[in-house]
């Protein structure tokens, strides 16, 4: 059962680089008798900042922001103000980005589509100890848990092994594609496959795990 809030009213950091969206789901914070807005802010290094300073009980963290963003933001945030309960907002849901949030403690994925009120809502819910997810977020986290399952005792293919090498010497998904004589659109979905095989979103990530798992010679 969910507790009570941490703060009273709940206080909240809000990050997004849509100035419109930013102004309006402020304005509904601060009607709002549930919360206290403590700043904003537009971009990743800007939030970092903010959560280091307030330390608000809840962040709505924009995922594609400049500066710092993804899964390296969300980290930031969460190493620059510990008991900051973060709720990701993204215009798109993927269900590799989504499952890479949650396993680094998200508490929650809103899309912008979301009403208003909806989102408010869910900051609360989550500030009480609960998580919030839009729909299409649940359905893709769910996906992402199944496909990850099914990948489980999963193996590199020849070509794969052929792209992870190429990989740790550095090269970059265009010289991949020069070097094995590939489009960099087969790249990258051999990529995403390897992504999905490793549990990872990023390069840099499936570098690491794949040496990890002695993937690489």
């Amino acid at each position: 059962m969910a507790g009570q809030p941490t703060q009273w009213p709940t206080t909240v950091a809000v990050a997004d680089d849509y100035p419109l969206y930013l102004e309006a789901l402020c304005q509904r914070l601060e009607d709002d008798g549930r919360f206290r807005l403590v700043g904003v802010a537009g971009d990743g290094p800007a939030t970092v900042e903010l959560c280091a300073t307030t330390h608000p009980c809840v962040a709505l963290v924009g995922y594609f922001l400049a500066g710092r963003r993804g899964v390296e933001l969300v980290q930031s945030v969460m190493e620059a103000s510990a008991d900051t309960k973060v709720v990701v907002l993204a215009g798109v849901v993927d269900p590799d980005i989504v499952h890479a949030v949650v396993a680094l403690g998200a508490r929650g994925y809103l899309v912008k589509q979301e009403p208003g009120a909806a989102v408010l809502d869910a900051l609360h819910c989550v500030s009480a100890g609960g998580s919030a997810f839009s729909p299409s977020a649940q359905a893709c986290l769910m996906e992402a848990v199944r496909a990850r399952a099914d990948d489980s005792d999963a193996v590199p293919s020849p070509r794969e092994s052929e792209i992870l090498r190429l990989l740790v010497g550095g090269a970059t998904s265009r010289e991949v594609a020069e070097r094995l004589y590939l489009s960099e659109a087969t790249v990258k979905t051999h990529l995403h496959r390897l992504y999905r095989k490793l549990g990872v979103n990023e390069r840099s990530a499936a570098v690491a795990e794949a040496m990890r798992r002695d993937w690489v010679s």
